[in-house]
């Protein structure tokens, strides 16, 4: 099994990616990724003849939108 960079930092990976790429590329197991696409959520896909692909974009795209930034200091947690 190969590991990627992390999602958007100069990474190896290939621009087109099977769901086992895709899901070593987000270090998520295989079934999550077709468990969000059977329930429509999760990064975009595409199909390309009858099979299932992810473009490495797509991927880092939906790394990007679900980053959750630190609570700064002094601020309002615990309140």
């Amino acid at each position: 099994m190969s590991h990627y960079d992390t999602p958007g930092r100069g990474s190896t990976a290939p621009a087109i990616m099977t769901p086992r790429e895709a899901a070593d590329y987000l270090r998520v197991g295989q079934r999550s990724l077709e468990r969000w696409r059977h329930e429509r959520r999760g990064p975009r896909w595409t199909r390309i003849g009858h099979q299932v692909r992810y473009r490495r974009a797509d991927l880092d795209a939906y790394a990007a939108a679900h980053t959750v930034a630190p609570v700064a200091e002094g601020g309002q947690e615990g309140r």
